[in-house]
């Protein structure tokens, strides 16, 4: 071994905030350089990170490895939503994007689901193997990226001028008049489940009752059903209702956060796969009204500043949430999420009633 847990933390801590510190950044880069390009080198790079992980043989090299890997996460995201709709909206199918969204995820999430298991067995056999195997598929994927075709969309010449300009006009569309309405009620929601996901959840599951390796069988069955539903949500679904259903979907992940104080090992293995149901289709959901109301030429700068500010709580605060769900558990936590999702539920109701009266009397 060539580390220790405090290792592992610091290794974990920096591939974190790398992809967060660059979200804009990289976002912004993929507008002004171009969504194919950027997708190509974000899987080179991941391939790059994945082989130096197998073959690190310090703490300083897997740090590195890592970092690496941290850029090539924050040039993917963003990116790739944007080009799918984008390519859509090229050929005026960008009503499809929600269905063809959802049957991506899907695939993505069995994937998961199949390499989860796959990789647990590899790992015992030889510890290389496993990212060996995702540095391999990493490349492969940078090179299939080379087949894309980018949308020919509000392009604009790259110039560092023009670069940091991008910054700041797609960080501030996020927040246009069409977008002020739900996006904080977005980011708030996103923010807990982006909680629920990197920590949460996991903590959960042992106070539930359910062993590291029921756990393992757990997270795999979760991944097959977040494809089944991602794939159901594209069917399913109309662009005029996706913000009615999020806040039914809310209501209902407000439910499996409030029964976690009463809830065993079968009752929470439910809340769990249940939740991620949720969460599937909340994603696609979302990112298809984000990408409603996004001007081509600030998608990805604006999608990643989404990704920012739904994640960056998450990030400042994870030291002090771990201990104070030591001290209080993880489950009176989640009945705590569960308050505060039910009050925000209530007041963005209210306020798209109100809107939807003032538009109806002014109408």
């Amino acid at each position: 071994s060539i580390t220790n847990y405090s290792g592992i933390g610091i290794v974990e801590s920096t591939l974190f905030f790398t992809a967060i510190i660059l979200e804009v950044p990289t976002g912004a880069l993929a507008d002004i350089l171009g969504k194919r390009k950027t997708i190509i080198i974000s899987f080179f790079l991941s391939a790059l990170c994945n082989f130096g992980i197998a073959y690190s043989t310090n703490l300083n090299n897997l740090v590195i490895s890592v970092v690496l890997g941290g850029i090539g996460m924050s040039l993917y995201s963003g990116a790739f939503d944007a080009l799918v709709y984008d390519s859509l909206l090229q050929d005026k199918k960008e009503s499809m994007f929600n269905k063809v969204l959802s049957r991506i995820t899907s695939q993505q999430l069995i994937m998961v689901a199949v390499c989860s298991a796959i990789g647990g067995y590899l790992y015992v056999y030889d510890h290389h193997l496993p990212f060996m195997l995702c540095g391999i598929f990493a490349l492969v994927a940078s090179v299939l990226s080379f087949f894309f075709t980018e949308p020919k969309l509000d392009t604009e010449k790259f110039s560092l001028k023009n670069y940091t300009k991008q910054n700041t006009e797609g960080f501030k569309h996020l927040f246009n008049k069409d977008l002020t309405k739900i996006v904080f009620f977005l980011i708030i929601i996103s923010s807990f489940y982006a909680l629920s996901d990197e920590m949460l959840d996991s903590m959960l599951g042992y106070e539930f009752g359910l062993s590291s390796q029921m756990l393992g069988i757990l997270f795999s069955v979760i991944a097959l059903v977040g494809a089944l539903f991602s794939y159901l949500s594209g069917k399913i679904s109309k662009d005029k209702d996706l913000f009615y259903l999020i806040l039914i979907l809310t209501g209902l992940s407000a439910l499996t956060y409030l029964l976690s104080p009463i809830a065993g090992v079968i009752l929470g293995s439910i809340l769990l796969i249940s939740r991620t149901a949720i969460m599937s289709v909340h994603n696609n959901y979302q990112s298809t009204i984000l990408n409603k109301y996004i001007e081509s030429k600030y998608r990805a700068t604006t999608l990643s500043s989404f990704n920012l500010i739904k994640t960056l709580p998450y990030a400042i605060s994870a030291p002090f949430l771990g201990i104070y769900m030591q001290q209080i558990t993880a489950k009176n936590f989640a009945f705590f999420i569960a308050i505060v999702l039910m009050v925000v539920v209530t007041v963005q109701s209210l306020v798209k009633k109100k809107v939807l009266a003032q538009q109806k009397f002014l109408g």
